[in-house]
């Protein structure tokens, strides 16, 4: 069935602008991170909505670059680097299921470095 109500979609997605130290770990650079996920839809036929799975997954995304980017400004840039795609999917799945969300989702997360002015991503 076609959905034509935004809430009823399986997607998510979001956009974070964070400050953290670059590779030499010396210079703060302001990092742009993206990321979408799309539910399976599927798992209706089980009796679960395939939103929470895309929405936690892309959520935890967030809250892991904003705990980061306090942490970074709470300790004057000394204890934070870069997360890279890969990790920053791997930390929101791990949470995710933490949480016990049943669920899965395809999901691509990148990071633009405007530094280097290169795309970084992980799916």
């Amino acid at each position: 069935d076609l959905a034509t109500e935004p809430s009823l979609s399986e997607d998510a997605h979001f956009v974070s602008t964070v400050e953290m130290l670059d590779e030499s770990g010396t210079n703060m650079q302001k990092l742009l991170y993206m990321g979408v996920a799309d539910g399976v839809g599927s798992w209706r036929e089980y009796g679960v909505d395939p939103r929470d799975f895309s929405r936690m997954l892309m959520g935890e995304c967030q809250n892991i670059l904003r705990d980061a980017s306090s942490e970074c400004s709470a300790t004057g840039g000394t204890a934070c680097t870069m997360i890279s795609p890969a990790e920053l999917l791997a930390r929101s799945y791990k949470r995710t299921k933490e949480a016990n969300v049943i669920g899965s989702s395809t999901a691509c997360v990148g990071v633009f470095d405007s530094v280097h002015h290169q795309l970084h991503f992980s799916n």
